[in-house]
């Protein structure tokens, strides 16, 4: 649990082409108080639409396969 984290990957582009999606936030998966982490807010332009895709991480540092494609 101490390592465990998720990454969110990012695009403005929701062809998902090799390189289009970039890391942007590692969240460690639990607060300090042991609670888990069920949300993160990303500043984006209003006006823009943006692509999304979650891998968790266990504590070996194992990825999981990124979630299906979320946008906003």
């Amino acid at each position: 649990m101490k390592n465990s984290c998720y990454k969110i990957y990012k695009a403005d582009d929701e062809n998902g082409k090799p390189g289009v999606f970039k890391l942007v936030k590692r969240i460690n998966a639990f607060k300090k108080n042991g609670s888990p982490v069920t949300k993160w807010n990303d500043p984006v332009s209003p006006d823009k639409k943006y692509f999304y895709r979650i891998s968790a991480v266990d504590e070996t540092g194992l990825e999981s396969v990124p979630s299906d494609l979320q946008s906003t």
